[in-house]
């Protein structure tokens, strides 16, 4: 992951524009909900069990709650 941006960051609200060149691994947040627009590129995502895998692309907005 190469990082662009930082727009704020701080413990309550970090928002980050940034690449992603490498598989980001399966994690969770237990401070903040994470929030993904997808603004280029395509990828894929799953939450719990990796056989409901779900394709992500531009336009797409992911809420996941802490």
């Amino acid at each position: 992951m190469l990082l662009d941006t930082y727009l704020t960051n701080k413990p309550e609200a970090s928002i980050r524009v940034f690449r992603i060149y490498r598989d980001v691994p399966p994690h969770y947040h237990t401070q903040c909900d994470e929030v993904l627009h997808v603004l280029s590129g395509t990828g894929t995502f799953w939450i719990d069990d990796p056989q409901g895998e779900a394709p992500l692309a531009p336009g797409h907005l992911l809420v996941f709650s802490r």
